[in-house]
């Protein structure tokens, strides 16, 4: 006990224990950081106080300015060492603009069937009067038999769509034959010409005549919507591609008037049911009316929503070549009865994020996600990614893995509910992976929308952050 009253009695004791604490505290954050600074300070404190009663005249004053210069050059080290300290000024993200379509696949079954069904010309077959020059790639398999019906099929739907005044291109990916195993596919590339990009049917398929120039709606009017993009570079590549799937499935199923039973599609199934309604003129019109009013004016009628700026579309069209708007209205119908809410209040989110750069090399992210409209969100979830991916160091609250994708820095964000102009805030803290590249330019944050009892309300936004902003911040 001897020994130990003498260590405790010790100043030098007291500033070795001063020193260990700061020294633990500069590793640690949050509250242990907190009470590992508490804890040097009194102990720093108590082996100031053992030497002034010891060593001065005991003035008040001098342990008092001691005190208070010790207290700041210790809040000014744990200040300076703190990794959660941001070095650089906040920055908000900023939209990402519309990127350029590089390399897509779809459609998996776009020219061959397992089975051999013979497929009949469809009602009102005309021949084509021009034939495109289309480029076969060299198989025993595609015969000149075969390498006929898919030109003479592929030039038939091309003057079908020409003649409902739809721009399509008269290019189309060569044709080839692939090993498999599995259905066929088309890989395009669209900053390429239409000669590097591939059409392949799995060998020992056989031709499907309605697959085939289904992949040559879906290519043409694809194509047409990406060779619009310099002029209208605001729209959105999503709802492109969405519109683009719709509209080539319909016309497919119209040009060949049939639709298999079981076969569905977004909006496309919704279309066709117009199409029993109202004939087959009358809806090939609308749908050509539409899509050209997507080519020609993207922002007219613009929506996060994809449900309301498609029946906004139709709209326009329908109002080109019909003077009755009571049949507007049936359509409505006809497409709500399918379960799009078009007409009902939906929520209108906005979202915006602004970032730091912290001590330790990582970053914090404060998003927002705004509700701006008159109408609750409720039982939905925010589904957020980094590209590149990163490691997330502080995720959001109630936060959960996303299984649809491999990215580790995706997130599922649940809520149960986000009332009417009001806010949710989300932080992220996340540090480059390791697998990043080192000249990476920015990181991009995606915030995805989805609300269970709103009747398909979604919402996608991008925001990017430059790096090179927070050096300049510094």
């Amino acid at each position: 006990m001897r020994y130990l009253d003498a260590m405790l009695d010790s100043s030098v004791f007291w500033g070795v224990v001063f020193l260990v604490l700061l020294l633990f505290g500069y590793r640690m954050e949050g509250i242990v950081r907190a009470i590992a600074f508490a804890l040097s300070w009194g102990a720093g404190s108590y082996a100031s106080y053992r030497w002034w009663s010891a060593n001065t005249a005991q003035n008040p004053r001098l342990i008092g300015s001691f005190l208070m210069l010790y207290t700041g050059f210790l809040l000014f080290a744990y200040f300076w060492t703190d990794p959660l300290r941001p070095i650089s000024r906040a920055i908000r993200g900023l939209p990402v603009g519309r990127g350029k379509f590089v390399a897509a696949v779809s459609l998996l079954d776009v020219g061959g069937s397992p089975s051999h069904e013979p497929i009949p010309n469809p009602p009102g077959w005309v021949p084509p009067k021009r034939k495109i020059q289309l480029v076969f790639q060299d198989s025993p398999l595609l015969t000149d038999t075969v390498k006929d019906q898919i030109t003479q099929d592929l030039s038939a739907i091309r003057e079908y769509l020409l003649g409902l005044g739809i721009p399509v291109s008269d290019e189309f990916p060569p044709v080839g034959v692939g090993p498999g195993p599995g259905s066929s596919r088309a890989h395009l590339l669209g900053l390429l010409p239409s000669y590097r990009s591939s059409v392949t049917v799995t060998q020992g398929w056989f031709l499907n005549r309605r697959s085939i120039t289904h992949q040559y709606v879906d290519y043409a009017i694809a194509d047409a919507l990406n060779r619009r993009t310099p002029q209208h570079p605001a729209a959105s590549t999503l709802q492109d591609m969405m519109a683009a799937a719709a509209l080539s499935q319909y016309y497919n199923w119209s040009f060949w008037d049939y639709k298999p039973a079981p076969e569905g599609g977004y909006w496309a199934t919704q279309l066709w049911e117009i199409r029993s309604t109202f004939g087959k003129d009358f809806t090939d019109r609308l749908v050509a009316f539409t899509l050209r009013s997507i080519l020609d004016n993207p922002e007219e009628g613009a929506d996060a929503n994809f449900d309301i700026y498609f029946h906004d579309k139709l709209r326009q069209g329908d109002s080109v070549i019909n003077s009755q708007p009571e049949r507007m209205g049936k359509m409505t119908e006809i497409i709500e009865k399918s379960g799009i809410n078009v007409s009902a209040p939906k929520v209108c989110f906005e979202f915006s994020a602004s970032a730091v750069k912290r001590q330790d090399g990582s970053y914090v992210v404060d998003a927002v996600a705004t509700n701006k409209s008159d109408v609750a969100a409720m039982n939905g979830q925010f589904r957020m990614y980094f590209a590149p991916d990163v490691e997330l160091l502080l995720e959001p609250r109630g936060s959960q893995k996303d299984s649809q994708t491999t990215l580790k820095s995706s997130r599922v964000i649940p809520f149960t509910l986000i009332p009417a102009h009001t806010s949710s805030h989300l932080k992220v803290g996340f540090g480059r992976a390791s697998v990043s590249p080192t000249d990476v330019k920015s990181f991009v944050l995606h915030f995805d929308y989805q609300c269970e009892t709103c009747i398909r309300d979604t919402y996608s936004h991008d925001l990017e952050f430059p790096l090179g902003l927070f050096e300049v911040n510094n």
